[in-house]
């Protein structure tokens, strides 16, 4: 198979994890937060279900999967955000829809003791397994074994909370590290077709990063968040080396320090709730207009103008970004409306983005469950060197 939906790869996941070894374990511990006495095993002919990798979509389904949930990854992954692609991905999501066609994407990977509906599907992540059920409209999710349970905690306690924003939907605490959510039928804003979609998401952006500003805010001096941001700069870069023999985390500590520098320089830095993770395929747009951010895992007290800067830049796509910022420190032009309503300068927002970046990336890339540096933080610390700030 030589084309592949541009998604989280199973392959990229077997880079940085022990993948092949934990996932009927994950499997397993995903399933029985709904059927208690599921097993999960290789795939004998005699087994009741068997489960198959869907190559295109990388994600694992019944023998009999469903049209419903075949329509819905066909619809989700038929706009591809990179225009050389639209046409073959349009073209082959179309073909994933009939049945006999989608059989060519399958290959066998484990079977289950007690047989699901064909309406459903198992899709790996980065810290999570999500079981998508389309009979209950809900998604089960529960975090990877290995992989520390704070994060999803953090999420849960989060969302629980009364006074969140209207754009996180509600959920149902199973355990510590897993829970229940509604099943949304929308689409990562990257994916829109229409312009009318585009410009009714981009408005509605407008408000999230307005809400998030306003969230849980407050305001330190530049001096002091500079400390802080120092501290949690030394934390990240202890952890990292302690997981990682051999990496050197100097060169970054330089750029570092050229970013803390204005920051430190700053009358006041204001503070608020952020998502963290702001990229396009966490932020979902339904048929009705409505906007949805998923996956607060990393959701922090940052500066305000975080999440926008991440947006902006592309953050979370490292190729090209020093070039990206580069660009973004010599437009003469009005800053965007999501960034001006912060009030600061280009330089201020990039110093402020680039430190706490760093520290997210750290951090992120050096978690528990993870037993290689993801390949994507080499490119990160190439682009981040070649920036001049």
């Amino acid at each position: 198979l030589i084309f592949r939906i541009k998604v989280m790869k199973i392959s990229q996941l077997r880079s940085r994890e022990s993948y092949d070894a934990s996932l009927k374990t994950n499997v397993t511990k995903l399933l029985s937060l709904r059927y208690p006495h599921i097993l999960v095993q290789n795939t004998p002919e005699t087994a009741p279900q068997t489960w198959h990798r869907h190559l295109l979509y990388d994600v694992y389904v019944p023998s009999n999967f469903g049209a419903g949930p075949r329509v819905w990854l066909a619809k989700l992954y038929a706009k591809s955000p990179s225009n050389l692609r639209l046409a073959p991905q349009w073209l082959i999501c179309q073909s994933s829809k009939l049945s006999p066609l989608d059989r060519l994407f399958l290959r066998p990977a484990f079977s289950t003791n007690i047989p699901l509906s064909p309406n459903t599907f198992i899709m790996p992540g980065n810290q999570r397994f999500r079981l998508f059920d389309f009979d209950a409209q809900k998604a089960l999710v529960a975090t990877k074994c290995g992989f520390a349970a704070d994060s999803i905690r953090h999420e849960i306690e989060f969302r629980q909370r009364r006074d969140l924003p209207d754009f996180v939907p509600p959920l149902t605490e199973l355990a510590p590290d897993a829970y229940e959510e509604p099943l949304l039928d929308a689409v990562p804003i990257n994916r829109l077709w229409t312009n009318k979609a585009k410009t009714r998401a981009r408005s509605q952006l407008q408000r999230v990063f307005k809400e998030l500003s306003e969230f849980d805010a407050s305001a330190v001096s530049g001096a002091n968040y500079a400390q802080r941001l120092e501290i949690l700069f030394n934390l990240a870069t202890s952890h990292a080396k302690n997981r990682f023999f051999g990496l050197s985390t100097d060169a970054l500590q330089t750029v570092f320090k050229q970013g803390q520098k204005r920051v430190r320089g700053m009358r006041e830095v204001r503070l608020s709730r952020s998502h963290g993770d702001f990229q396009p395929g966490n932020v979902l747009l339904d048929g009705e207009g409505c906007l949805t951010l998923i996956d607060w895992e990393e959701t922090d007290i940052r500066s305000s103008c975080y999440d926008a800067m991440v947006f902006s830049l592309s953050a979370r796509f490292p190729s090209g970004l020093s070039g990206r910022v580069h660009a973004f420190l010599k437009d003469g032009a009005s800053l965007p409306d999501e960034l001006a309503i912060f009030g600061l300068s280009r330089a201020e927002l990039v110093s402020l983005w680039l430190c706490e970046d760093i520290i997210w990336r750290l951090t992120t890339s050096s978690r528990s469950g993870i037993r290689e540096l993801p390949p994507e933080m080499a490119v990160y610390f190439r682009e981040t060197l070649s920036m001049k700030l």
